[in-house]
């Protein structure tokens, strides 16, 4: 895919605007004792992340999936409610404003809970489309999330970055021809395996925000003086 002038930002929200894998770890426990079970932290980083509740459930013994589900989101009402932003976040939505793109939200996350954490971090009139998991058919790999930002933008897919910090990000990023930056921050190694993160070949990887800032002023500054020349 070549460089492009980036008209359009989508960014994730869990690991990516906030640092909120062990938020959710903590929403898993609660809805664990919820049930009478314990489960170690190494296992729900490994077997609950990214998975639907009703193999989960199945998996673990936890009755319903819709039980399993009510108990977490009831436990991310909870710890989503305390995250914050991480640090250069604010400031990158800023450069995408400065830099003229649209801005949407993308998460596999309920809205309530987003909602709930955008509003406490003071950024919950930053985006000009939210599209939240329980507004789509289909969650990340699969495109439609991506789709329907870019349908609610008026925007097309290849003047658009995705920023995630996950394999589902960047696939459905590229299944949805877009181009894609992958957070690493050094908090996630204990969540994620970044060789296998950093073989899904997106666009760029970043671990600090002013890296993402500086990408997406140079590449638009690039393209900008092509189209000028």
């Amino acid at each position: 895919m070549a460089p492009t002038l980036y008209r359009t930002l989508l960014v994730d929200f869990d690991g990516t605007l906030t640092p909120s894998l062990t938020l959710w770890l903590e929403a898993f426990q609660y809805a664990l004792a919820q049930l009478g079970r314990t489960v170690p932290d190494a296992t729900i980083i490994q077997r609950f992340y990214y998975r639907p509740y009703d193999e989960t459930a199945a998996e673990f013994d936890l009755g319903s999936g819709a039980e399993f589900e009510r108990h977490v989101k009831d436990g991310l009402t909870k710890t989503l409610a305390t995250a914050e932003l991480f640090p250069g976040a604010l400031e990158m939505l800023s450069a995408a404003r400065e830099l003229k793109m649209a801005v949407a939200l993308v998460t596999s996350s309920p809205r309530p809970q987003v909602m709930s954490g955008l509003r406490n971090m003071g950024i919950e009139d930053a985006f000009d489309a939210i599209v939240t998991g329980d507004e789509v058919r289909h969650f990340k790999p699969h495109p439609e999330p991506v789709f329907k930002a870019l349908h609610l933008l008026d925007r097309a897919p290849d003047e658009c970055l995705f920023v995630g910090d996950y394999t589902t990000d960047v696939l459905a990023g590229h299944a949805a021809g877009v181009h894609t930056a992958l957070h690493l921050p050094d908090e996630h190694q204990s969540f994620y395996d970044f060789e296998m993160l950093r073989a899904t070949r997106p666009t760029f990887i970043f671990t600090r925000y002013d890296e993402l800032i500086d990408y997406m002023r140079r590449a638009n500054a690039r393209e900008s003086s092509l189209i000028g020349a």
